[in-house]
């Protein structure tokens, strides 16, 4: 015997193409299938795994429509009917081996964090999540489309918490697996506890689909959860008012899934309208016309009133007709009005979108120039519309230019041909081409030239801030004119040193279109020539010039110390100070250097000749005889006086001659004779000049004298004459007779 693990009940059902009811399942655990032993075992937990199907209500027909007469043989059944009477189908037990397995569900019931309600009282109550290894019920069932709501019940002796679910797929068929929608993809819907003979009324979350649902039943108590207990766990469960007439009469709005909505331009095209199927229940509807621009609104019916399916002769499909000048985009709404449903704020259909072409967009192309330039760029195409075309009617519709280029518009593809293309330019409305305009453009390339100045020197010791001045000048010279996008290179070059010396500049420009030149010129500094030192010979001055004298000659001198060559040189500080006109010397080291590092020395000297030693010399002691004249007796002194003299010195100073010469009577005169020069010699000596004194003077005078009377006068002239001869006087040398 072979051993097969069938996953799906009702997947092995369609395998033996039977339908098992419930009590097939309790008691089939083996069956063959062509001739092979099956054994199988339901997975637990999963409503794919332990669903049951609704046996009473209303089938589906292959169509897709409701059979509320089905016969009581037909297969499947559960669609909940209109009536308000309710079907019940009793005794519903859980299949063999379905319990709750939370580990690996496709629904994972869990109503611990949701609100769930007493089926009685309608207040929130706090249900259990079923415990895992505890039997579960799962019932499929429908509603049919364009229902709004049902009720059901649920009767049974066991404390109870439930889940109704839906399926997110909406159909109106059973599948292969003998359930409505999709059983592996559900969406909550409600839960709550034991009903106590109470019906509860649900909206249709769906609506106007059909609602294929899935309803989770489960025992609250975990320590009596399970049949084998000797306690039968089972539930009836009964439905009505599948066609939305129930206690609670709740609103539903949609659109009509099967009739999709239809615009419509007027045969003038000034307007349009907008055709909107719609499908509801329980409600007066009117539309909201939210741009103020609507110049009709047609209901069908009117007004626009839907029922539901289990009212008599009941209304729940229709539409409106909203019309919009040209142009104009949609924009409105359909709600409930009257505000009575509890859920009316829920009931609203809202639609908006474009206005429609309506009419036949045109316009004129611009006479667009042809463009033949030389440049770098393409020239931007024009972004105005109306720059490009005229006479243009839209017809509300979105206008938009679309800009393509035929031929070659790269201008750096070929360096000696231009880029040369068609542009196109395309006026689109609403998405479509209406008409195109072009224009030829031509773009040549620019040439790229480059410019080197000429070689240039400047002068030997020529200044920094010249030679800087000089080189950036020069340096400016380095350009170029055309290319595109062109890089130069950056000329980083220091100028030649002030010494002398040559910058040659290697000047490379390219551009983005792959244009390449280059040059070079030198710039120069001259060489300075050798710096020499140049000293005068050695000089010499005689002894005892004046400092006047010397220093004018010392100054003289120094300016034969000279340079000749080199570049801003300095020379050695010279000497300010001749040599002391006394006598001495000065040697002059004289160096140069300039900003080159040349360097050179020489030397000279200057010397001031020393004075002799300067001696007084006297004269021998000098006299003259008593008696002389004074003139005799000074003219003997000077002589004598000038015997005082000196040898050597320079500019001598005598002190001591200033005197007179003594008394011609007699005396003497002692000179002290000193003299000094201007280098600090001194000397001195001395004489004595003496002037002998005379004998003592005796008058000597004759005896009176007389003469006769009456002589002549000459007679008496002549004896007076005798007689004063007589008159003399004794050691007298200038003798003077007084008369």
């Amino acid at each position: 015997m072979k051993n097969f693990y069938v996953i799906l009940v009702m997947t092995l059902s369609v395998i033996t193409s039977t339908l098992w009811s419930q009590t097939d399942l309790k008691s089939k655990y083996n069956v063959q299938v062509d001739g092979l032993d099956i054994q199988f075992s339901i997975l637990q937990a999963d409503p794919c795994d332990c669903t049951q199907r609704w046996t009473q209500g209303g089938s589906w027909n292959p169509d897709g429509s409701v059979n509320d007469s089905p016969p009581n043989s037909a297969p499947y059944k559960g669609i909940i009917k209109c009536s308000s009477s309710a079907e019940t189908q009793s005794g519903i037990e859980p299949l063999p081996g379905c319990t709750y397995d939370s580990t690996n569900p496709i629904v994972d019931i869990d109503v611990s964090s949701t609100p769930c309600y007493s089926p009685n009282t309608g207040l929130e109550v706090d249900i259990p999540n079923p415990q895992d290894g505890c039997e579960i019920i799962w019932l499929n069932f429908d509603v049919r489309p364009t229902s709004s709501s049902y009720e059901y019940q649920i009767v049974t002796n066991d404390e109870i918490g439930w889940a109704l679910y839906y399926s997110n797929v909406s159909t109106q068929a059973i599948g292969s697996n003998g359930f409505s929608g999709d059983c592996s993809d559900l969406s909550y819907f409600a839960c709550g506890n034991n009903f106590d003979n109470t019906f509860v009324n649900f909206e249709v979350p769906t609506f106007p689909l059909s609602l294929n649902l899935y309803l989770a039943v489960w025992r609250t108590d975990p320590d009596d959860c399970l049949s084998s207990n000797g306690n039968q766990f089972s539930f009836n469960f009964k439905a009505r008012y599948g066609c939305g007439d129930g206690d609670a009469n709740f609103c539903l709005l949609a659109e009509d899934p099967d009739n999709p909505m239809e615009i419509e331009c007027s045969e003038d095209g000034s307007s349009y309208t907008v055709k909107l199927y719609l499908k509801g229940n329980n409600g007066t509807y009117l539309v909201n016309d939210l741009t103020g621009q609507a110049t009709d609104i047609i209901y069908s019916p009117d007004p626009l009133i839907f029922t539901n399916l289990g009212a008599t002769n009941p209304v729940v499909e229709g539409y409106v007709i909203v019309t919009y000048p040209a142009g104009v985009d949609y924009n409105f709404n359909v709600y409930e009005s009257t505000g009575q449903p509890p859920n009316y704020e829920n009931c609203v259909v809202s639609k908006s979108g474009d206005a429609p072409a309506c009419c036949s967009p045109q316009a004129t192309c611009n006479e667009l120039a042809d463009i033949n330039m030389t440049s770098c760029t393409i020239p931007v195409a024009l972004t105005n519309i109306d720059d490009v075309f005229n006479s243009i009617v839209s017809c509300g519709q979105t206008l938009e230019m679309n800009v393509t280029e035929d031929g070659d518009n790269n201008i750096c593809s070929d360096l000696s041909t231009s880029a040369s293309f068609i542009r196109t330019y395309h006026l689109l409305a609403d998405g479509v081409e209406i008409e195109t305009c072009s224009q030829a453009i031509t773009i040549n390339l620019p040439e790229l030239l480059i410019f080197c100045p000429t070689n240039e020197s400047i002068p030997a010791c020529s200044t920094e801030d010249e030679i800087i001045a000089a080189f950036n000048t020069w340096k400016d010279g380095f350009t170029y004119s055309g290319g595109c996008n062109v890089t130069d290179q950056e000329i980083t070059d220091l100028p030649p040193s002030v010494c002398g010396g040559s910058t040659t500049i290697n000047y490379t420009v390219f551009d983005d279109c792959g244009q390449t030149e280059n040059c070079s010129a030198t710039f120069t500094v001259a060489t300075a020539d050798d710096l020499v030192a140049i000293c005068p010979l050695d000089n010499t001055l005689n002894a005892c010039l004046t400092q006047d004298e010397v220093d004018a000659a010392f100054s003289t001198w120094l300016s034969g110390f000279n340079f000749d060559g080199g570049c801003n040189p300095s020379a050695s500080e010279l000497p300010t100070d001749a040599p002391s006109s006394c006598g001495g010397s000065i040697t002059v080291n004289y160096e140069v250097s300039d900003q080159c590092g040349q360097s050179d020395n020489c030397s000279a000297t200057f010397t001031v000749g020393t004075a002799d030693e300067l001696i007084a010399i006297c004269p021998a002691d000098g006299s003259i005889e008593a008696c002389h004249t004074e003139d005799e007796v000074n003219v003997a002194f000077q002589t004598w006086l000038a015997g005082f003299t000196y040898s050597g010195g320079c500019t001598v100073i005598e002190s001591g001659k200033d005197v007179s010469a003594p008394d011609y009577c007699g005396g003497s005169i002692t000179v002290n004779y000193e003299v000094s020069d201007q280098c600090g010699q001194s000397d001195n000596c001395s004489a004595t000049f003496t002037v002998g004194t005379a004998d003592e003077l005796t008058a000597i005078c004759p005896a009176d004298g007389s003469i006769e009377a009456c002589h002549t006068q000459d007679e008496v002239n002549a004896a007076f004459d005798s007689w004063k001869s007589g008159f003399h006087f004794s050691r007298w040398l200038h003798r003077r007779r007084i008369w």
